[in-house]
């Protein structure tokens, strides 16, 4: 399963999230500062 992390969330959780085997897209890598309805279709994608 993937997920897709907004940057508001620690990136300490988002790391921890990934050491334990999960696929995490972090939005404060990809693309900090796009709208909420931008991370949504993100996160409705497969492509994030």
């Amino acid at each position: 399963m993937k997920f897709v992390a907004d940057e508001s969330l620690d990136f300490q959780i988002v790391e921890r999230l990934r050491q334990d085997g999960w696929d995490v897209s972090y939005v404060a890598e990809m693309e900090p500062g796009i709208s909420d309805a931008d991370v949504l279709h993100l996160a409705n994608t497969s492509r994030h």
